[in-house]
């Protein structure tokens, strides 16, 4: 989260990790957009699609998260197709939408969570898993380069890509995926994603990463 990297207090466990978890979200990615494309067969189970197939990295790069970036346009039939009941939730005030599934709702913050710049925070029943969303800065006039240069002293394995057009960067640290987009003023809007260490969960935030949009759009 954006509040750890500004006080620099992470640290980093395995190198190889985040390149992984990167190219497992990739591969994730890609795999979404071979079954749009009638280029391989759906086969889920209990509402969590599976692997699909594998492709060098440099083209798994290439299809998820280079060229037009990543578009919602691509996934949203995805949600029918995993049978998850979901909907968007909109911010007016940070001019920015996107999707949750019904399953997590939305839960009280602590007031240190306040103050770390969260806005909302949605957990499952049981919470196993977490969307927290923050605004918060880095530092006046900071840019996505800025962060990412913060990001890769503590990680390895970020990337910058677009999100229906909008700048962001991905990264993975401690079992979850963070997704950056800027705002102003070197503030920066942050989903995070708690538990993408299990397979579905990793399918279902990367459908809601990619569901993020402007309002104004």
């Amino acid at each position: 989260m954006i509040s750890q990297l500004n006080t620099h207090t992470l640290r980093i466990t395995d190198h190889e990790k985040g390149k992984t978890k990167l190219k497992k979200l990739l591969l994730v990615l890609l795999a979404m957009m071979m079954l749009l494309n009638g280029l391989t067969a759906l086969a889920y189970s209990n509402s969590k699609l599976g692997a699909f197939g594998v492709k060098e990295e440099d083209e798994a790069n290439e299809s998820a998260g280079q060229g037009n970036g990543i578009e919602w346009a691509d996934f949203a039939p995805l949600v029918n197709m995993m049978g998850i009941e979901g909907g968007f939730y909109a911010y007016d005030d940070y001019n920015f939408r996107f999707w949750v599934p019904d399953a997590m709702s939305q839960s009280l913050m602590t007031q240190q969570q306040v103050d770390d710049g969260l806005i909302d925070l949605f957990t499952d029943a049981d919470e196993s898993y977490a969307i927290t969303v923050q605004y918060a800065s880095i530092g006046e006039d900071a840019t996505l380069e800025d962060l990412k240069t913060v990001v890769d002293k503590l990680y390895e394995g970020a990337s910058l890509t677009k999100i229906n057009g909008i700048d962001a960067l991905i990264y993975f640290h401690d079992g979850t995926m963070s997704v950056v987009t800027p705002g102003e003023n070197g503030y920066f809007l942050s989903l995070n994603y708690n538990g993408v260490s299990d397979q579905g969960f990793l399918n279902v935030a990367s459908v809601s990463m990619a569901s993020l949009q402007r309002l104004e759009d």
